[in-house]
């Protein structure tokens, strides 16, 4: 990234008017001014354009809401920057709305240069316009400030990092990061490839059960093979005896069938025969009857004048017969209006009985759901009872957990007092040795001065005598010795305790987690006492519903008692009414008057009955007299035809007989089929018996044979499973092993040891110029543990004329020189890593705890990586240092904001 022009509006101490400052051409730039002036708001401006994120105070959540200048609502940034050779833009504004809520926009565009204008790259949303941003850049923002960006009073915030956050920062600036997703792809396939073969195996498993019976139903296959041939062979055998059996009975049935049809056939004459009998008997009878009618009847006169005399009763019956219908017709009417006045009393007295019905079905439906309204509080009642139960022994459990640790809390609390204690006697005592060693080389450089060979005092120049020379050595003699005592044993107590404060700060570390196991604990338990508290009340609401339930339900039984006892009082008095009604009294008494006078007429009606069979009799018999009169002529022919029909009857009745007599012959034949049949029956019933075996065996087999199949499919799917199991262990172990590379301790930790060599080498070329060759860092990426192996670390030690000693043992100028030496290597490492995007260092301040020397020594740092970078800008109001840059960007505050100008000093 090569700053190529920022514009600001609004931004902290810049005005409303834009203001444009142009970086082209420039390669060195020293930012200079007064404090407050706005030098570190054009960095904040950079950072807040590329990334929404700059210096925030503490009074805000986001940067945003305190970037905007006093009395404005709204701001701007516009900043243009190159990137492999292409120039890009990126415009953000701020907004105050209602409620002082920010609102922020983002846009982002690329030049193209056949255009000659910006072409957009802004996405729908501001998170998904960052993200474009972003890999434009190639890096975040906590990278940035870790590395070419040393922030004003931040200028440690790479080295006072823990050693994870370091690896964290450096995985970031060697775009390794990618390798965590790759090991949680390789290890989320490896869990998929577990469970499916945890899967296989089970069923692997039930595979080997089921497959355990398999020579069983081969054995028994076999068996009911041999059982089924047997079976086989009988009922062949028994079918054999079955047709022989067939046929017999089929010939003896052809045999009854011609005897039946024999037989048949002399019925039939038989039959023929008494009915030529019955017909010669009938005309017998006719005749006779003719004649005896025609010689013994009474005279035509007779019956008609009989005739008359019941035509006569016939008509009293008529008239009789009309009074019948009338009382009938009567009755009707009588048992209609009874009906009426029954409905009608039934309609007056319904409308109480209707309302007593609803009131009864609306108490009983109210009380059946107050009942199980009742019986649902019950239930709610039992399982908050026991979830207090439950929530009793967690919040118990919780508590002694808390007084376990409560005692460990403490002894750690007693141990860091103690540490803090130790630290801070370490660093009182810091400075009195360093103060000692100067003392001590001050006093051994006056004791050479004063073993010089010349007579003249080192301090004032005058003449010293031999006596005096002599007092001056002892006495120089008697301080060394005593500093030297004093800087050896204070030395000795710091080392030991350094050692004691490394030791103790490293268990401090690995106890952190209790604090935090306690504090978690806490939490827990209030949670469960306002869980067990919300129980509490829940189930006194319960209990207080469950009481007025019951009291509900109580108060709705005797109400369905007391309706209830009310309809059965209306039913009584609804059948009393209706017994006790005068006009239905009067009604019912007719009609049983009228069913008395029915009843009177269908006994006459009987009468009736038999003087019209009379009539009827009297009636055939003068058409009878008639008939005959008429056919007289005919008895002498019919008589003729009696004789005739009795000799051929004669004749047909023997020969008939002749042929039952032949039959007599054939007569055992149904015996004989009788017999066949039985036999045959018996033999159904044991072929039966044997085809049942038989289709039982055959089934078996059938069973045994879809069995062994199916075993055989299982052992080819148990087969193929193993198969399917070897194969997903080969891809596990592939899977894990490509994780294990993946991981931090893979691939990732030797990408770092390899950067590690190349920024010790750059840091320790700067640190070398620095330090005048007396200080050289070790950056190491292991750590022998108490225990035995090692831990991956980042630490950072640093060697000088004193040995070796960890960052945070040496002084604040020291410290900013290890700072500057290493975040000039981190810069230069991520200005040469493949698809890195950032080009400028930036340096915001920091200076003052250098001296002339260490200054000097700066400057001369910066001249020799000036190759390595496009820009490097430089904030600092030191004008012994700010004179050695060849440009400046002078900051001035002004009334209507801050104001930049460009001067150029060779």
């Amino acid at each position: 990234m090569i700053p190529h022009q920022l514009t600001v509006s609004n931004f902290l101490s810049y005005g409303q008017q834009p203001q444009t400052i142009s970086f082209e051409g420039y390669s060195l730039i020293c930012l200079s001014g007064r404090n407050g002036h706005g030098k570190s708001a054009l960095l904040d401006a950079m950072t807040w354009a590329l990334w929404g994120q700059a210096r925030k105070t503490v009074s805000t959540a986001k940067a945003d809401e305190g970037l905007i200048r006093l009395g404005a609502q709204s701001m701007m940034v516009l900043f243009e920057w190159y990137v492999g050779g292409k120039l890009y833009r990126v415009r953000r504004e701020c907004t105050m709305r209602m409620g002082n809520k920010p609102y922020v926009t983002l846009d982002v565009g690329v030049y193209d240069e056949a255009a000659g204008q910006f072409h957009s790259m802004t996405d729908k949303t501001l998170r998904k316009t960052q993200e474009v941003l972003n890999r434009i850049i190639g890096l975040e923002y906590d990278t940035y400030i870790n590395s070419a960006y040393l922030r004003q009073g931040n200028a440690n915030e790479f080295s006072q990092k823990s050693p994870k956050e370091r690896k964290k920062i450096l995985t970031a600036i060697l775009g390794i990061d990618a390798y965590d997703a790759l090991q949680t792809r390789a290890l989320e396939r490896a869990r998929e490839h577990s469970a499916q073969i945890t899967v296989l195996q089970e069923l692997i498993i039930h595979d080997e059960a089921e497959l355990a019976g398999y020579a069983d139903v081969i054995a028994q296959q076999a068996v009911v093979a041999e059982e089924l041939s047997h079976h086989a062979l009988q009922v062949r055998e028994s079918e054999k005896e079955r047709v022989r059996l067939q046929t017999e009975y089929a010939q003896c049935q052809a045999r009854l069938h011609e005897y039946q049809a024999r037989c048949e056939a002399v019925l039939q004459e038989y039959a023929l025969l008494r009915e030529r009998r019955v017909a010669w008997g009938v005309l017998v009878h006719h005749y006779r009857g003719m004649r005896t009618m025609l010689g013994a009847h009474a005279s035509r006169e007779e019956v008609i004048r009989e005739l008359a005399a019941l035509r006569q009763q016939e008509q009293q019956y008529r008239m009789h017969q009309k009074e019948y219908m009338t009382v009938q017709q009567e009755r009707m009417s009588l048992e209609k209006a009874f009906f009426a006045r029954e409905q009608s009393v039934q309609r007056e007295i319904s409308a109480q009985g209707a309302e007593l019905g609803h009131k009864k079905h609306a108490v009983t439906v109210a009380y059946e759901h107050a009942h199980t309204i009742e019986k649902q509080l019950r239930i709610q009642r039992e399982q908050l009872h026991a979830e207090q139960a439950v929530l009793m022994v967690q919040q118990h459990e919780a508590l002694q957990r808390l007084e376990h640790l409560g005692e460990s809390e403490q002894r750690l609390s007693i141990f860091k007092a103690r540490f803090e204690k130790r630290k801070a006697f370490y660093t009182t005592y810091l400075p009195r040795l360093r103060w000692l060693q100067a003392q001590q080389e001050e006093l051994l450089h006056k004791v050479a001065l004063v073993n010089d060979e010349s007579s003249s005092c080192p301090l004032c120049d005058q003449m010293l005598s031999a006596k005096r020379k002599q007092f001056l050595q002892e006495k120089l003699h008697k301080q060394v010795h005593s500093i030297q005592h004093q800087h050896a044993r204070l030395k000795s107590i710091l080392e030991r305790l350094k050692k004691i404060l490394v030791d103790d700060h490293a268990e401090l570390k690995k106890n952190e987690e209790l604090g935090q196991t306690v504090q978690s604990l806490k939490n827990q338990q209030e949670v469960f006492a306002a869980r067990h508290a919300h129980a509490a009340l829940r189930a006194v609401s319960v209990d207080d519903a469950l009481i007025k339930a019951s009291a509900e339900t109580a108060a709705l039984a005797l109400q369905v008692q007391k309706v209830t006892a009310q309809y059965a009082a209306y039913e009584a008095e609804t059948a009393t009414v209706l017994a006790h009604d005068a006009e239905l009294i009067t009604l019912r008494s007719r009609i049983q008057d009228c069913t008395v006078l029915i009843d009177k007429a269908r006994a006459v009606e009987g009468e009736y009955g038999a003087l019209e069979h009379k009539i009827m009799l009297l009636e055939q018999q003068r058409e009878s007299i008639e008939e005959y009169e008429k056919r007289r002529v005919e008895l002498a022919h019919m008589r003729n035809q009696i004789t005739a029909e009795r000799l051929q009857l004669k004749h047909s009745l023997r020969h008939v007989r002749m042929q039952e007599e032949r039959l007599q012959h054939d007569a055992s034949l149904p015996i004989l089929q009788q017999e066949l049949q039985e036999r045959t029956a018996r033999h159904e019933e044991q072929y039966a018996a044997l085809r049942e075996h038989k289709e039982a065996a055959t089934q078996r087999y059938g069973q045994l044979t879809q069995a062994r199949i199916k075993l055989e499919e299982r052992q080819e799917l148990m087969r193929k499973r193993h198969a399917e199991v070897s194969r997903l262990d080969t891809a596990y172990d592939n899977c894990m092993t490509l994780a294990q590379a993946w991981s931090k301790n893979g691939v990732q930790a030797l990408l770092i040891d390899q950067a590690i060599p190349e920024i010790e080498h750059e840091a320790n070329a700067l640190l070398s110029r620095l330090s005048n060759n007396q200080a050289h860092v070790f950056i190491e990426s292991l750590r022998d543990l108490k225990r035995g192996g090692v831990r991956e670390t980042l630490d950072i030690k640093i060697a000088d004329a004193m040995g070796v000693r960890p960052y945070e043992m040496f002084s604040g100028g020291e410290a900013f020189r290890i700072d500057f030496a290493l975040r000039v290597a981190i810069s230069k490492l991520l200005a040469r890593r493949a698809g890195a995007a950032l080009q400028v260092l930036i340096i915001d301040e920091g200076f003052g705890s250098q001296d002339e020397e260490g200054l000097g020594r700066l400057m001369e740092a910066l001249y020799a990586v000036q190759d390595d970078f496009a820009k490097i800008i430089v904030v600092t109001h030191l004008p012994a240092f700010k004179e050695n840059f060849p440009v400046h960007f002078i900051v001035e505050k002004g009334p209507s904001g801050s104001l930049v100008t460009v001067e150029q000093r060779g």
